[in-house]
């Protein structure tokens, strides 16, 4: 376990909480634009990876599953706080509870969830216009991810969200409101 003397007061400390393809890398880009550090959980199960010699694909994703039932569900919570700064921060990639009770344990109330939720249809359009290495062309294998992520309990994460921002119509308005709620943030902190 991660000792929570590490991270120094400060925040916001943003999460994400959203299903593949609803819009989260495109509010990870609106912060960054607004002055928030991007800490992305992918980031730190790639190192990893990286460090073990294993591909970034579902390789990765496969170590991931394991490194969870080796040292708890909580772990890629536990090796991220130590990158954590007190500067405004977006965490994303957090799957689930046990994650977040990590980070609430380590920072106390300077956590703020922010759900996006988007249709399947339109997630699977994104998903297949991104073309990422990890990303998928049939309706089915997003499906299957949805419950894996489902399963990790993005689902739980959405239902505890501060602030829930949907993502159907134009991408224009949910930037628009995306950049509202963090500003809003960053004004409360004083930042």
């Amino acid at each position: 376990m991660t000792d929570s003397t590490q991270v120094t007061p400060g925040g916001p400390y943003v999460f994400l909480a959203g299903l593949p393809g609803s819009g989260k890398g495109e509010l990870v880009t609106v912060a960054s634009r607004l002055g928030y550090r991007i800490v992305s959980m992918r980031d730190i199960v790639y190192a990893e990876a990286t460090r073990k010699g294993i591909p970034h694909d579902e390789s990765a994703q496969l170590m991931s599953l394991e490194e969870r039932k080796l040292h708890g569900y909580g772990v890629w919570a536990e090796r991220t706080l130590p990158t954590l700064t007190d500067a405004p921060t977006v965490i994303d990639g957090i799957r689930g509870i046990t994650e977040f009770d990590v980070f609430r344990r380590a920072l106390g109330d300077r956590l703020v969830v922010i759900a996006i939720t988007a249709p399947f249809e339109l997630r699977f359009e994104r998903i297949r216009r991104r073309g990422r290495a990890d990303d998928f062309s049939v309706p089915d294998d997003l499906r299957r991810r949805d419950r894996r992520e489902l399963g990790f309990g993005v689902a739980e994460m959405i239902k505890v969200a501060n602030y829930t921002i949907a993502n159907e119509d134009a991408l224009a308005d949910f930037l628009t409101e995306g950049e509202r709620v963090l500003h809003k943030l960053l004004k409360r902190r004083g930042a």
